[in-house]
């Protein structure tokens, strides 16, 4: 034990031997530094003292005159400070005045930090308010609406000051919405297809259904007296009051329907714009079936014998005279029938 309690000499009790003895006691206690396993109990506040724990380890603390402090751990074997004290080893550490951290309390290093942070204070921390970096990075934690003029990239600056939104921030069914409420005539709206179509595609003939009026082709005619070509080789006169006869052939007058004509031989029919009817045949029967029927009466109706010679004789006649048909009593046969009706 190094440490020893001189306590108060009384040189009327104490004589030469017995300070004597108290005197190398306490030299021994001031050279070991008042080493023990506890502080001494004479200590008084400023004393520092090392306290034996074990062959390996030294400890060196400060007795304030209430606690002790730890400033230095040491191995005493090799006389050089241990774990978190070796800091203080490092020259460059002491000559700058540093502290290691365990010198410290959560409490005063919270101090130190208080008087130092702050905007432009330069400190990094892992966590702000517990969240880390990606925390705050990830949208799904951001609260309240973020203005549009404050993303980059969304819009440029003359977009943004006409009120215009970046294509990203809406979805198709919103884009709709929005073109909805304002398409329609007078809109301007341009698109590449129409019901899926292009351009190109209403344009081919092949596409168009219906019939296209006359007086909607360009070139086709005028209204000034001039002809007004229909067909190859057929002409269309234009009326009086310079109108066009109508498409359906309604107001044309003076021309065959070309389309009600059959030109078959040996049989055949010819309709004219006034339902005049005439038809033909030869025929090796004594009854005529009409190419077409009358659609009213047939006013006339004649045949002729077919004849072989000049020397051949004979009547032909008819008779039960019909709508559809005719009897006839030739000569000879075959022979050639006509029917005017209407």
């Amino acid at each position: 034990m190094t440490q020893f309690a001189i306590g108060t000499i009384d040189p009327a009790v104490t004589d030469g031997t017995g300070l004597a003895d108290k005197l190398n006691s306490w030299i021994g206690a001031v050279e070991t530094g008042h080493r023990g396993a506890a502080r001494p109990a004479y200590a008084a506040a400023g004393l520092i003292w090392p306290k034996s724990v074990s062959a390996s380890l030294t400890e060196i603390y400060y007795f304030d005159g209430t606690a002790d402090h730890l400033l230095l751990s040491v191995n005493p074997a090799t006389g050089l400070a241990v774990g978190a004290n070796a800091f203080l080893r490092d020259a460059a550490n002491m000559n700058a005045g540093k502290l290691h951290i365990d010198r410290l309390i959560a409490a005063d290093l919270l101090a130190l930090l208080l008087t130092v942070d702050g905007s432009g204070s330069g400190l990094d921390a892992d966590l702000l308010d517990g969240w880390s970096k990606t925390a705050y990075q990830a949208r799904a934690n951001h609260t309240g609406v973020q203005p549009l003029s404050s993303v980059t990239g969304a819009n440029d600056a003359a977009q943004l000051t006409t009120g215009k939104l970046h294509i990203d921030r809406l979805t198709a069914a919103d884009l709709l919405t929005l073109i909805k409420a304002v398409d329609g005539s007078g809109s301007g709206l341009d698109a590449d297809l129409l019901d899926g179509w292009s351009k190109a595609t209403y344009q081919a003939r092949a596409n168009h259904t219906g019939v296209q009026p006359l007086a909607t082709i360009s070139d086709a005619g005028d209204a000034a007296g001039k002809n007004v070509g229909i067909l190859p080789g057929n002409v269309v006169e234009v009326q009086a009051g310079g109108k066009l006869p109508a498409l359906d052939g309604s107001d044309l007058t003076g021309l065959p329907d070309l389309s009600a004509n059959s030109f078959a031989s040996p049989s055949g029919y010819s309709k004219l714009p006034n339902g005049l009817i005439f038809q033909w045949s030869k025929i090796s029967a004594t009854t005529w079936t009409f190419p077409i029927a009358f659609p009213s009466a047939c006013i006339f109706v004649s045949g002729t014998s077919d004849r072989t010679g000049s020397t051949s004789n004979g009547a032909d006649y008819a008779h039960t005279v019909g709508v559809a048909s005719a009897k006839f009593l030739p000569g000879s046969w075959p022979a050639w029938v006509f029917a005017v009706g209407y």
